[in-house]
């Protein structure tokens, strides 16, 4: 419940477009797929519109969506509301990727030329440029329904190390 209400937040937050979401319970694998799509600006285009200070000059599609994924940053994470706190925390896409990574599950992103992936057993995330483009960003990761229990306390805790609140 919680991949999905994020990625669509992301959509609604960051995309400008219309998204479009699908899942699926595999029972021999054991594996939930969920995937949410967009045609909206990009990544990268959603950064350098925001002002990023984390956007560096010529920063290619892959290495900002590598950017996206660290934790505590966001193309808003530097704009605050009228109380001074930060309008967008940052740390939803990592939490998913770490939720991924501990369930032995993947994790793949795309956004103009680039795309993110992390496979299962794998703690490194791969950011690879691609001769085509995508207008929009995808968004799609599997992980094991038989981990989520385990794996959910593990990010509940890393949640509170970022000092937010998760509801699991």
């Amino acid at each position: 419940q919680y991949a999905v209400s994020e990625l669509a937040n992301n959509v609604k937050h960051h995309a400008r477009a219309p998204g479009y979401t699908t899942a699926q319970y595999t029972g021999s694998t054991d594996l939930i797929r969920v995937a949410i799509a967009d045609t909206g600006i990009g990544v990268l285009r959603s950064f350098a519109e925001n002002g990023s200070p984390h956007l560096k000059p010529g920063m290619p599609d892959a290495d900002t969506i590598a950017l996206a994924l660290r934790s505590k940053v966001s193309s808003k994470s530097h704009l605050t509301s009228a109380w001074g706190e930060s309008i967008n925390a940052g740390v939803g896409l990592t939490l998913l990727k770490e939720f991924c990574e501990l369930t032995q599950g993947h994790f793949f992103m795309a956004s103009g030329s680039g795309v993110c992936f992390q496979g299962a057993g794998d703690n490194s995330l791969q950011p690879l440029s691609l001769r085509g483009s995508y207008q929009g960003t995808v968004c799609a990761l599997s992980f094991r329904r038989g981990r989520i229990h385990f794996s959910a306390r593990r990010i509940a805790l890393h949640a509170q190390h970022l000092r937010i609140l998760v509801a699991i």
